[in-house]
């Protein structure tokens, strides 16, 4: 049966005030109702913790953690993989009055200073892993080595960002490929004072390509310290729109607050954003001047497989309250909703996934048959970023890489949504294969994103792991490069926001067989149409960046689409059906896949 475990812990506090007597009195009853919960229910897989482990950032307070987290490991009766990320406890806090320090406050609202914090070469990344120096020393005794030790019985695959917690991590345990994605939300919270509001993520935290992280596993959770709500209203947006946008995660796991909260947002999209706040496993018991009560606990959660594209996710939440005699124990908390909450999820369909489950298994014990639902398997739609699931286009790729590995410049034209941008990211993924390349000579930018010229060689800049320049310096931190810049949605550069001296540059970068930059470029107009520069001032672009025409899918790549997202899915389209799918569709890929959904829909209506 597919199922994973994990325990959500937050904010330990090891090294707080009144440690002295408040881990003793609380650790007999929590180890006690914890062995308790694990004999009923079974090991966990995992122990997630969303920060704060220690009270101040010191070795010393790691090293009575150490002790702390062994003895929760014996008390589960398994062998479960710790996963943390740091809190604003996790690192020791500057002297008033720094300099670095108070630079940083600027931080919301000046992007030099955004782009310091960031740049893996900057002082400012140093000083701020030196904050959290014990931290890091601890995560790479205690948590990474049993990463590592245990890589091959898990699958388990990972990689670091620039600031300590930022990680990805895949695991693959009963029959499940999880992804957990880890992201450091304290680094800006550099003393007690309010910072609410001012809290940042970024993008960039992100060590790789995040979208095609999440679809390569059944499901992924997202890992942090501090509630959304604690961001500023720029990295909120950002939040929402490029880390977690509604149905990317199972949901996002953080502490900071001490107490137990579940939440579901079901905005226009339909799909939905699931945040699940954890209480503090006897942390501060009092917080701020008002002496606010904050309540102890953990939370026990199971992932259980139903079908190949849905899930049960089970929650119980257990909660320390002192009796009339003054014993602590622990209760289910009513206040969380009834013990072992459940609730139907849905799951990535992944190739070798097996849809020949037993039928027991996989129909969610608490719904009722006409409940139950099969996901629409033609329900993705956009940019493709994961191999397996792209169709076709075998003699394009071919005549790219062809182009590429001599380099040549190509235009990718073709209507919208015909698949160029999808093809701009399969020649980023398959790239180091088939050229030999390093994965980082490989760039995608997505010019809807890019407000301005100065903004474009920022992001350029950031993506090739350099200081932002243009001109000249540029050319000269490319000088020893390859690069290949796979440029979406180039008709942005046709704003007034885009002067004239952009192209020229892109154009300089990449004339010539010695050029250190290769252009790939996906267009709706042919560029000489797009671009129509005075021929007299300067050479267009057009000129080095031949067109190559993205056509509509053949006849076989049509039947090819349809079938892989029907396998496994228990519907079946017809001879008639798909050949009216095809006539009407004109081969058009997005005209095919939304047709293809409202016809599957229509069949399990009738099931």
């Amino acid at each position: 049966m597919d199922k994973l475990r994990w325990l959500h812990l937050s904010d330990i506090h090891c090294g707080q005030r009144g440690e002295r007597t408040r881990w003793p009195t609380a650790r007999a009853p929590f180890l006690s109702d914890l062995k308790e919960q694990m004999q009923t229910l079974g090991p966990p897989d995992l122990i997630l913790v969303s920060g704060d482990l220690a009270f101040s950032g010191q070795k010393r307070e790691y090293e009575q953690l150490k002790e702390r987290l062994d003895a929760i490991t014996a008390a589960t009766g398994g062998n479960p993989l710790w996963v943390v990320v740091p809190g604003n406890h996790d690192l020791r806090w500057p002297e008033p009055g720094d300099a670095t320090a108070r630079g940083l406050r600027s931080y919301p609202d000046d992007p030099d200073v955004r782009r310091a914090v960031h740049s893996t070469k900057s002082e400012t990344q140093r000083y701020l892993r030196k904050l959290f120096t014990d931290y890091e020393r601890f995560f790479r005794e205690y948590i990474l080595s049993r990463w590592q030790a245990r890589s091959d019985e898990l699958q388990l695959d990972y990689k670091f960002g620039g600031l300590p917690g930022d990680f990805l991590l895949r695991i693959e345990q009963h029959g499940l490929r999880l992804g957990i994605v880890g992201l450091n939300s304290a680094f800006l919270q550099l003393g007690g004072d309010d910072y609410e509001r001012r809290l940042s993520l970024e993008p960039e935290q992100v060590p790789g390509d995040l979208p095609q992280f999440v679809e390569d596993t059944d499901a992924a959770l997202l890992m942090m310290h501090h509630p959304p709500s604690w961001l500023s209203p720029r990295s909120h947006r950002l939040f929402e729109q490029e880390l977690y946008p509604p149905g990317r995660f199972l949901g996002c796991l953080f502490g900071h607050m001490h107490g137990h909260r579940a939440t579901t947002e079901l905005g226009a999209s339909g799909q939905p954003r699931r945040y699940l706040q954890a209480s503090s496993l006897f942390g501060l018991e009092h917080y701020g001047h008002a002496h606010e009560e904050r309540v102890s606990g953990y939370t026990i959660y199971e992932l259980l497989r139903t079908s190949p594209s849905e899930g049960k996710l089970s929650r119980f939440v257990r909660t320390a309250v002192f009796l009339e005699d003054g014993a602590l124990r622990f209760v289910d908390d009513l206040r969380a909703g009834p013990a072992g909450q459940t609730l139907t999820v849905s799951l990535r369909s992944r190739r070798g996934v097996d849809s020949t489950m037993p039928t027991a298994e996989r129909t969610p014990a608490l719904l009722s048959p006409s409940q139950t639902a099969i996901a629409n398997p033609f329900s993705h739609s956009g940019r493709l970023t994961d191999p397996s699931l792209f169709i076709g286009r075998k003699e394009i790729l071919r005549q790219l890489f062809e182009d590429l590995r001599c380099g040549g410049n190509r235009a990718l034209l073709g209507p919208a949504q015909i698949g160029k941008s999808s093809l701009l990211s399969m020649v980023c993924a398959l790239g180091p294969e088939r050229l030999r390349f390093e994965p980082s000579a490989f760039v995608y930018l997505n010019l809807q994103i890019i407000d301005d010229d100065g903004d474009f060689f920022d992001a350029l800049c950031h993506k090739l792991g350099i200081a932002p320049c243009r001109g000249y310096k540029l050319e000269r931190q490319l000088s020893q490069r390859r690069v290949v810049l796979c440029l979406d949605e180039v008709e942005k550069l046709q704003s007034e926001r885009f002067p004239v001296a952009v192209r020229e540059q892109l154009r300089g970068l990449a004339d010539g067989a010695d050029a250190p930059l290769t252009l790939l470029l996906a267009s709706r107009v042919p560029l000489d149409k797009l671009f129509p520069d005075a021929p007299d001032r300067t050479s267009p672009l057009y000129n080095v960046v031949p067109p190559l025409t993205v056509p509509p899918f053949s006849d076989a790549e049509c039947r090819e689409l349809l079938s892989t997202r029907l396998h496994g899915s228990g519907v079946t389209f017809v001879e008639p059906e798909i050949a009216q799918l095809i006539e009407t569709s004109h081969g058009h890929p997005a005209t095919l896949v939304a047709a293809a959904a409202t016809l599957f829909d229509q069949h399990r209506g009738r099931r």
